[in-house]
């Protein structure tokens, strides 16, 4: 909507020389300013989703580490380590977006029986 006037999307969306060009061009820019302001558009929205999904990534593996330092630190057994590095296999990226603990994985019985072996860098 914004390359309707003259470079205006283009200069929105980042690209400084297009926005310039079209903006020189004026009135010929009319005619693929819009078709260039939405292939800007789709280039932001691609690395906006690009960062998101490396940050939910990035959460995916930290959740990973925390467990593998629960079982090396002996605060979760073989089998709760194996369930769940399951779980989190098994888990989508968007389910990282709230903030997922050991203890969220973890079946909830285990912790009846013996919360302290909660790892304490994972306690709130």
């Amino acid at each position: 909507m914004l390359n309707v006037l003259p470079g205006f999307g283009d200069f929105y969306n980042g690209n400084t020389g297009y926005g310039i060009v079209n903006l020189l061009a004026w009135p010929l820019s009319i005619l693929w300013a819009p078709v260039g302001g939405a292939s800007g558009a789709e280039e932001v929205n691609y690395y906006a989703t690009k960062a998101q999904v490396e940050e939910l990534e990035n959460k995916k593996k930290k959740l990973k580490t925390d467990v593998e330092v629960a079982f090396i630190g002996k605060q979760i057994t073989q089998e709760e380590f194996v369930i769940a590095h399951k779980k989190i296999d098994a888990m989508n990226l968007i389910e990282f977006q709230k903030d997922v603990e050991v203890r969220d994985i973890i079946p909830q019985s285990i912790y009846r029986l013996n919360p302290d072996r909660v790892p304490t860098s994972t306690q709130r």
